[in-house]
């Protein structure tokens, strides 16, 4: 009886020490993803913006949205090249700009300021 008893708490203790790794290791794997999705967002807030800043180089004025500044086309003087100023269109089906957390970029069209509308995030 004794003998069984102790087999019974080892399995237990066992099972209990492998819910311990398991959710250390999902912890530590959503801290990754989490760190991984900041460092995307603040590298497409980079891009987003210096596409503004060069469309009002190039034509005086600020983007009338995001769709414009995915869409809309421009060529330096003495190149034959037309170039995007989004080079890869982050347009997703609805005409929308995702961040990497999920939720749409807002576009201030009056500041030509592009921010996150992720909760924690507005401000970057």
């Amino acid at each position: 009886m004794v003998q069984v008893s102790r087999r019974w708490s080892e399995v237990l203790a066992a099972f209990l020490l492998f819910i311990l790794v398991v959710g250390a290791v999902g912890l530590t794997m959503r801290a990754q993803q989490r760190l991984a999705q900041q460092r995307s967002l603040a590298f497409e807030l980079q891009i987003l913006r210096s596409a503004v800043a060069l469309y009002k180089v190039v034509k005086r004025q600020n983007p009338p949205s995001l769709v414009a500044l995915a869409t809309e086309t421009y060529r330096l003087p003495g190149d034959e090249e037309t170039r995007r100023y989004l080079q890869a269109s982050p347009l997703e089906r609805d005409g929308s700009v995702r961040d990497p957390f999920g939720t749409v970029y807002v576009y201030e069209a009056g500041s030509g300021w592009i921010r996150s509308s992720t909760k924690g995030y507005e401000f970057w």
